[in-house]
């Protein structure tokens, strides 16, 4: 009896290990580790993180909770995406973790959170590492100490090097200042692009400086510089400042990226100056939180790149609307008694002008407040030679979100009824909709109950979880629904998943009952 005690106490604990260990992970993309560890588990296991299947998860309760991924040797990564559990209702907190032997580690992301209302796949950055081991070190959500992630991909390094996308001035190492956190290269659509990130607050000048060494690239008072970058606003607000000498209050030219994604200017370089220097802001005047922007397509050239041969500085058609600037479009649409301002870039190097769809001939910087009549295509010459053209397209008189078609009448942007609009909503409504017929579009209904491999828990599973948590699995409880309602698509998912559910417990019990029907009538015929 005392050697069996042993042996049963060897077995139950390598059996808890294997549980906690994933030794065959198979991810849709993305780096495959050799295996995966957590130091918990509630039946939901490793291998569930790594199976390309976001109806199953890894869930572990408390803050601490870790999961290892062992990349069998040292490899370079840049990126992770991460799938979490009800994703639309909470948000994840966590830190993400490096190292070479297991034992000491590093962390590249600390204290970071999964965006509130994201379902599927997001993506978290960070500079590129050179490590055998991640480790995913949870805090648990915004509604209970959970961690519950459905997939993972690890991401290998795309190895990019931001630059100047003009040969003539190459671009520095960007210093990162004022409390910025990071400025590290990473892979964009067509390119390299330049991340700038900032976790804290009370740091609205967080940034990286590009410093421009004048003397070194040959650039002299005069000369006539033409810049142009795009921006992407992650989380706080982009900018972009050129000031002379790295010092505020100098800008030549600047942009919060307000009214567009791109900003293109020109301007002449001022004597007495050594530097010129690209501030790019992750979270401009912003105190109350921190930031994370790309900028891509970064131009800073000594004649226009976009140029065709008309002239050493190009041509590029530049308004302002209701008194935001924005440049680049070929058509643009506005309503009746928007006021407007043509122009072109690069300013004060070009002298243009302006032939309206009547054939009057416009000065640069016309002004005008729209209306039917000047409606039409405008043509824009430069005394360079260079041509452009802008159409404009006016709206009735009202909101200029209103614009009508062949189609019908589309509004653009976000509508509240009875309510205020709501950012991440088309249509809000206060009130009761009474209408014939209602359709959702879901892309992921819940045949997957009938296909082979599909886990279906146990009904001693099934009663667990409503004896720990209350309602079924996969379901939201009802402090969730009361605190964010429930999407008509998804719900209908859930409920038609434990339809399935329930029916292939039926099918099961049929099956059970006919054998022992067999059996009895066995018994019967052998009295």
């Amino acid at each position: 009896m005392r050697s069996i005690i042993p042996l049963c106490f060897f077995l139950i604990t390598a059996w808890a290990h294997s549980q906690n260990t994933c030794s065959t992970p198979n991810p849709d993309t993305g780096i495959d580790p050799i295996n995966i560890e957590v130091d918990q588990h509630d039946g939901n296991v490793p291998c569930n993180m790594m199976d390309g299947n976001l109806t199953t998860r890894w869930s572990a309760q408390g803050t601490g909770r870790w999961a290892l991924f062992n990349l069998g040797a040292v490899t370079s990564f840049d990126q992770l995406e991460i799938a979490f559990l009800y994703s639309d209702l909470r948000s994840y907190t966590f830190d993400i973790e490096v190292s070479n032997d297991g034992t000491n580690f590093t962390t590249v992301l600390g204290n970071v959170s999964s965006t509130l209302g994201v379902l599927g796949m997001q993506t978290f950055n960070f500079p590129t590492q050179n490590a055998q081991y991640i480790r995913y070190f949870g805090r648990g959500n915004s509604v209970n100490n959970w961690n519950n992630i459905m997939e993972l991909n690890i991401i290998a390094s795309s190895s990019c090097t931001f630059s100047n996308g003009s040969t003539d001035i190459p671009f520095p190492a960007p210093v990162v200042t004022a409390g910025g956190d990071s400025a590290f290269s990473t892979s964009v659509s067509g390119g390299c692009g330049l991340r700038i990130t900032n976790q804290d607050t009370g740091e609205p000048w967080a940034r990286a400086n590009i410093a421009i060494d004048l003397a070194a690239n040959n650039i002299v008072a005069g000369d006539s510089l033409f810049v142009s970058v795009d921006a992407t606003t992650i989380s706080g607000m982009a900018a972009i400042q050129f000031v002379t000498d790295n010092t505020a209050n100098t800008s030549l030219s600047t942009s919060n990226f307000s009214g567009s994604s791109n900003h293109t200017d020109s301007f002449i370089v001022p004597s007495g100056i050594s530097t010129i220097d690209l501030w790019l802001f992750s979270n401009y005047g912003q105190s109350g939180n921190g930031g994370e922007v790309i900028f891509e397509n970064i131009t800073v050239s000594k004649s226009n790149p976009n140029s065709t041969g008309c002239g050493p500085n190009g041509l590029t058609t530049e308004y302002r609307i209701d008194g935001t600037w924005s440049s680049g479009a070929s058509s643009i649409t506005v309503s009746e008694g928007t006021e407007l301002i043509l122009s072109a870039l690069p300013n004060h190097v070009i002298i243009i002008d302006i032939e309206d769809p009547g054939g009057t001939i416009r000065s640069d910087n016309y002004t005008f407040t729209a209306t039917a009549a000047d409606a039409g295509v405008y043509t824009i010459t430069s005394n360079e030679g260079c041509v452009e053209t802008l159409e404009i397209i006016v709206t009735g008189s009202g909101d200029p979100n209103w614009v009508g078609s062949n189609n019908g009448i589309q509004y653009i942007g976000n509508v509240g009824i009875g309510a205020a609009a709501q950012a991440n909503y088309r249509l809000a409504v206060d009130g009761t909709i009474h209408t014939r017929e209602v359709r959702v579009d879901n892309d992921n209904w819940p045949d997957y109950v009938f296909q082979d491999g599909y886990e279906l828990p146990s009904l001693e599973q099934v009663q667990q979880h409503i004896n720990e948590h209350g309602h079924l699995i996969n379901v939201p409880s009802a402090e969730e629904v009361a605190a964010h309602g429930v999407e008509l698509g998804e719900m209908n998912k859930v409920l038609l998943e434990k339809i399935e559910e329930l029916t292939l417990y039926l099918l099961e019990q049929h099956k059970l009952q006919a054998e022992l029907e067999r059996e009895l009538i066995l018994l019967e015929n052998q009295r």
